[in-house]
């Protein structure tokens, strides 16, 4: 049998065979596959080797063929290859040019060790997994050459410019600059060498046909009106010459515009690739700056669609990110940036139906930080997409050249608005919440263990109060906060531990809260667990120690407040409640702006709001023995009731306060030593302990000129006899005590206590001897019989009070005996403000308060029209002061201003007026509050 030779069809040189398996591997994986045009790089590569044509299917078969069981991978291919899909993957590249893939092979040669066929052979495999497109040299040096044509066109000499541009295009793909220079003059010479003979035929013709120019025209003509008239006759139906035979189409250039960057090409080549996006391309490359903001809407709108891969919303990140930044038309780049901004729902916005919306939105937040960080974008449009950013999600961008933080700051901010979204739904939609919370959860756990407790804390204070069936969606949520470090977070569930109405549910939060406090609880009743979780987490009874919390504390009631709907147009109790509620919490966010000044009355307020109702007893905790006795002929409003009791608590916690809070508790005590006969017995031992404890002079002096008034309550004088013996102050102090109530008393009697408590308790007995027979005191509290009445004193104490925060004296805000007088005291003070920032437009409303001032008191009925009245001017100049103040609020307050104005004209009801009224001063209060 012969011997078979080289040449013979079934037998191919093994070097050679070996060679072609090498090379070819990289053409199978680059075409992902034995496809057409891979079939023909392989023809190619077996003709260089020198492998017949006959033998170039034995060639390809052998491709498939089995082979011996590879050797144990490399340790340094592997790492290499993990690094390197790591790398890409993170990239976002879509192609891989041949600088990147020098790159690349350098890398491998230096760090791993590996020569360039088994780098190449690596890439390759990883380029084929991440879908990425691999361009050789030559491909490069095509794609290059297409753009050189499209710039230059026709023309024999090139800007500046637009030469620079292709110079960077072509560094970008991996080009050398002399061969990009070499390509772009090959161009202008073809040029120039194709206009000089256009100019030789063209004289050529003239010369030579100049005479029978004329003739031919001519003739022509004529041979044309002859056709025409002809066609005329034969057609009667034919169009008239100035009717169109169809509809003009948009005529859309074929190639990418110039404004493009090599970045933005890539891009959108990406961007194409899906069928999707396709539609979009026609507008995407328009003229005009309309057509392009439509494909930029149809792009945000196939991002939120719920088939969007990963991979699609990948691409259109990137190609609105680059038409951002490049867009020339800058109505076009704000429409873009409105797009994006729409895919982050509103709070009040409708629960999304699914996760895929939630997972939009946190798009929208990375793409919009892709679009601040894009290399090209001018100055003036990263500033405009800053202050979007910080208006809408009400966080800070980096300086444009630094990244760092931004994607965690956005993720946050998407976070939180979610969170405010169901926390807005939770009273009127509890089970379409806890489904939605299950999967922002899961959404939001790459946030900081810190920051997602704050968010989520929140959002369970204001979804349990109303929640039943949904605790199991709830029950590792709570435990999560309640186990937090941070006890201001566990108090979110202590607030909403007091106002949960499902029994099961407020047992389960008290035992939680118990075991993470270690307080000991005498029953389950509120009354014993609420002051004994707080005392076991070692806060005051305001809870809030910093103004941040102080804020976030009164978002929580307002967003309560402001979520409420609206009663029956004849429940006028319930009208008068939430009117008295809104007003309230308008004082606190005000008491709030105005920094240390006010955060005394809003540490008062906060855990003390007014109540519209019947009569009232002394229910604080422990003290449920006696009602708080008054003072003959008038009783005490609820309100006062309560900061009775506030400050009562709040200078019986004196052991764990700072001097400086300790004196200021004792004179919010003080101001009702003339409104408030006498203390409780409980009341007047915490008093009497402060008291007598140890202090500085300052302390001492403040006490004692307190005392002063308090000398009336017999109470206070009994417990000050009983505690005398564990006195802590020093000699002097104790005597000017014990004068303040024993004004004869003399030297040799101050070292014996025994003697001082008798005299004490004597005087209280005489006091009472002088008291028989007359009036005596009633333990009955009187509240207002009409709602209407009890509303209006309640609401005369509310805006005196912020009278005072914005200025107004003393003695002016005690004359203000009705809601519209006091409430005209803060618009005056409004108004001076607004005098100091104002513009033009501002002065010339200014100018008219005068004359509405006389219109008030001609038209306005009552005291009640009065108010609305002014109140509707308030909420119109505190809007355009905050606009003053903090321009970047601006276009918020004015939205608040003129949603609320139409729906205050829209009410039937004076009672309707004054809640919207009411409802628009607490949003633009709460304008001044930090990002919470």
């Amino acid at each position: 049998m012969p011997r078979e030779t080289p040449s013979s069809p079934s037998l191919i040189e093994p070097a050679l065979l070996i060679a072609f398996r090498q090379q070819a591997g990289g053409i199978l994986s680059q075409e992902r596959g034995l496809t057409g045009a891979g079939r023909a790089k392989l023809a190619e590569i077996a003709r260089q080797l020198g492998i017949g044509e006959e033998q170039l299917e034995v060639a390809i078969r052998s491709l498939g063929e089995s082979e011996a069981p590879p050797a144990p991978e490399n340790p340094r291919i592997e790492k290499f290859r993990r690094r390197l899909q790591k790398d890409l993957a993170a990239s976002g590249r879509a192609i891989l040019g041949p600088r990147i893939e020098t790159q690349i092979v350098a890398v491998a040669a230096e760090k791993y060790g590996l020569d360039e066929p088994a780098a190449r052979q690596v890439l390759a495999r990883v380029a084929s997994e991440l879908g990425l497109r691999q361009i050789s040299t030559d491909q490069a040096i095509d794609s290059l050459a297409a753009q050189i044509d499209q710039a230059a066109g026709e023309a024999t000499w090139l800007a500046k410019e637009a030469w620079d541009r292709l110079r960077i295009a072509g560094a970008k793909w991996g080009v050398e600059l002399e061969v990009i220079d070499e390509l772009i003059d090959e161009k202008l010479a073809a040029n120039r060498a194709l206009r000089d003979r256009w100019r030789f035929r063209t004289r050529a013709t003239l010369a030579l046909a100049g005479g029978a120019l004329a003739i031919v025209g001519l003739l022509l003509a004529f041979l044309v009106l002859r056709d025409r008239s002809a066609q005329i006759a034969a057609s009667p139906d034919t169009p008239a010459a100035g009717e169109a035979e169809a509809a003009p189409k948009l005529a859309q250039p074929a190639l990418p515009p110039d404004w493009w960057d090599v970045d933005l090409s890539l891009a959108v080549a990406n961007l194409r690739r899906f069928d999707d996006a396709k539609p979009a391309y026609e507008f995407l490359i328009a003229d005009s700056p309309s057509d392009r903001t439509i494909a930029y809407r149809k792009l945000a709108d196939l991002a939120d669609a719920a088939s969007s891969s990963d991979g699609l919303r990948t691409a259109i990140a990137a190609t609105l990110a680059g038409c951002y930044a490049l867009e020339p038309d800058d109505t076009a780049a704000s429409e873009l940036l409105a797009a994006v901004l729409e895919l982050v729902p509103a709070a009040a916005a409708p629960l999304a139906k699914s996760k895929a919306e939630y997972q939009t939105a946190y798009w929208a937040g990375e793409t919009l930080v892709r679009m601040a960080h894009r290399p090209a974008i001018p100055a003036a449009r990263y500033q405009s997409l800053a202050g979007e950013i910080e208006r809408n999600l009400s966080f800070s961008l980096s300086q444009p050249a630094v990244r760092r933080g931004d994607d965690e700051a956005a993720h946050a901010a998407i976070t939180r608005r979610l969170f405010a979204q169901l926390a807005a739904a939770a009273p009127v939609q509890p089970a379409e919440v806890a489904a939605r919370y299950k999967n922002l959860a899961g959404l939001a756990a790459d946030l900081s263990d810190e920051a997602f407790t704050r968010l989520e804390a929140t959002f369970l204070a204001a979804a349990l109060p109303t929640a039943k069936d949904q605790w199991p969606a709830y029950q590792a949520g709570v435990v999560r906060v309640v186990s937090s470090p941070d006890p201001l977070q566990v108090l979110k569930m202590l607030d909403a531990y007091e106002r949960t109405v499902d029994p099961a549910i407020k047992q389960r939060l008290a035992e939680l809260l118990v075991a993470r406090s270690g307080a000991a609880v005498t029953s389950w009743d509120p009354a014993a667990v609420i002051p004994a979780v707080r005392l076991g987490l070692g806060v005051a009874e305001s809870a809030a120690t910093r103004a941040y919390d102080r804020w976030r504390m009164l978002k929580l009631q307002a967003d309560a407040a402001l979520a409420r709907r609206a009663p029956a147009t004849d429940d006028h109790d319930a009208w008068l409640a939430q009117v008295v509620e809104l007003a309230h919490l308008t004082t606190l966010a005000i008491a709030l702006a105005q920094g240390d000044a006010g955060e005394a009355v809003f540490d008062a307020g906060i855990g003390n709001p007014p109540q519209l109702g019947g009569p009232m007893t002394d229910d604080s905790p422990g003290e449920r023995d006696s009602a708080m006795p008054h003072r003959t002929g008038g009783a005490l409003l609820p309100r006062e009731q309560r900061e009775v009791n506030h400050w009562t608590n709040m200078v019986g916690s004196f052991e764990r306060q700072e001097p400086i809070k300790r004196q200021s508790n004792f004179r919010g005590l003080g101001m009702f030593a003339d409104k408030l006969t006498d203390l409780t017995p409980q009341q007047a031992v915490r008093v009497a302990r402060y008291v007598l404890a140890e202090k500085s002079p300052e302390e001492h002096d403040v006490v004692v000129q307190g005392l002063a008034g308090m000398r009336q309550w017999k109470r206070l004088r009994l417990a000050i006899a009983d505690e005398l013996p564990q006195s802590k102050l020093s000699p002097e102090q104790f005597a000017v005590v014990i004068r303040t109530f024993l004004p004869g008393v003399g030297p040799e009697d101050m070292t014996n206590p025994d003697t001082l408590r008798h005299a004490l308790v004597q005087g209280v007995l005489a006091d009472l001897e002088d008291s028989a027979g007359g009036e005596g005191e009633s333990a009955e509290l009187v509240a207002p019989s009409e709602s209407f009445d009890q509303a209006a004193e309640l609401l005369t104490e509310t805006y005196r009070a912020r009278a005072k925060l914005f200025g107004a004296p003393a003695t002016a805000a005690a004359e203000a005996d009705s809601p519209a007088a006091a409430l005209h005291l803060s618009l005056q003070r409004i108004a001076d403000a607004l005098r100091t920032t104002a513009e033009p437009e501002d002065l010339t409303r200014l100018a008219r308060l005068p004359h509405e001032a006389i219109a008030w008191g001609h038209v306005a009925r009552d005291d009640l029209h009065r108010a609305v009245a002014i109140q509707r001017t308030y909420c119109e100049l505190s809007a355009r002061r905050l606009a003053r103040l903090r321009p970047g609020q601006a276009r918020a307050a004015a939205e608040i201003w003129a949603q609320r104005d139409a729906a205050k004209f829209a009410a039937t009801t004076v009672l309707a007026q004054l809640r919207e009224q009411e409802a628009a001063s607490l949003q633009l209060g709460m304008l001044h509050a930090p990002p919470l």
